[in-house]
């Protein structure tokens, strides 16, 4: 899986504007443990989370996920940064960072997110 993600990001793939796989920022190698990856990708959301609110949003996000041959909700995040200007609770993900109060937050069709697909177990080259 380690090997495939990593290609993603390299030319010509990376370059695509229909390429949703999420970056890698670092790989951390288990030492001990041959084929034991870390993964370190940008902070992200759920995909359903807050839920969508109207069918702009949807609209938005399928091209966006369609192409993937195992595209399941548990497979799909987003980056949520540009809804959450201040950001949120890595957990309570409906507070703000610092848990003082509700998460200020724009609508996906006011912030547009980006949709990354985010596991390749079961991708061959």
């Amino acid at each position: 899986e380690t090997d495939i993600i990593l290609q993603l990001p390299s030319p010509p793939l990376g370059s695509d504007p229909q390429n949703h796989a999420v970056p890698i920022l670092e790989v951390l190698r288990v030492p001990g443990y041959e084929g034991l990856d870390l993964l370190v990708i940008p902070f992200l959301r759920k995909r359903d989370d807050p839920p969508m609110e109207t069918v702009r949003e949807f609209v938005v996000f399928v091209p966006q996920n369609l192409r993937s041959s195992d595209c399941s909700g548990r497979h799909i995040m987003m980056d949520a940064r540009d809804m959450y200007p201040g950001g949120f609770h890595s957990v309570k993900t409906d507070l703000a960072p610092d848990i003082s109060g509700p998460a200020r937050h724009y609508s996906r069709t006011q912030r547009t997110p980006t949709y990354y697909i985010i596991d390749f177990g079961i991708s061959v080259r």
